[in-house]
């Protein structure tokens, strides 16, 4: 008896190819076409992110100057002040600030403690304390 281990089998001519070995290159061919697809992608996303870095200004807003040390604020105004200060083209911003510089150089010159502007300084009690009235008041709004 003999075994199919001790057989030494040669075929002298090419061996011919069947379905499996076309697979095989087709897989390869997708593989090296997939590589290059993600090397062009990786280039295409470093470009196109350079071009719109290049396009955003360096603050969002456009804004020139730094804003480091400004602060957002929630003030609630009427509506029909608020649009007619559109329609007058007035930045509410830096109009209420320079109020605000005004009135604070104001009282600082004249009464240092500034404690009857706000009765419940340091307190956050929001439902006994109504600045607005405070404020208009004292300074003759």
């Amino acid at each position: 008896m003999m075994r199919l281990s001790d057989l030494h089998l040669r075929y002298v001519g090419k061996a011919p190819k069947t379905w499996l070995d076309k697979y095989e290159y087709k897989l390869l061919t997708q593989q090296k076409k997939e590589e290059l697809f993600e090397q062009e992608e990786a280039k295409i996303r470093e470009k196109s992110i350079e071009r719109g870095r290049k396009k955003v200004p360096s603050h969002p807003l456009g804004c020139k100057r730094k804003m480091s040390n400004k602060r957002n604020v929630v003030l609630y105004l009427d509506k029909e002040l608020v649009s007619k200060t559109r329609e007058l083209g007035f930045n509410l911003s830096k109009t209420f600030e320079n109020h605000l510089k005004h009135l604070v150089t104001q009282f600082s010159n004249t009464n240092p403690s500034h404690t009857y502007l706000n009765p419940n300084r340091g307190a956050h009690n929001h439902c006994t304390h109504k600045p607005s009235k405070t404020l208009g008041a004292v300074a003759g709004i």
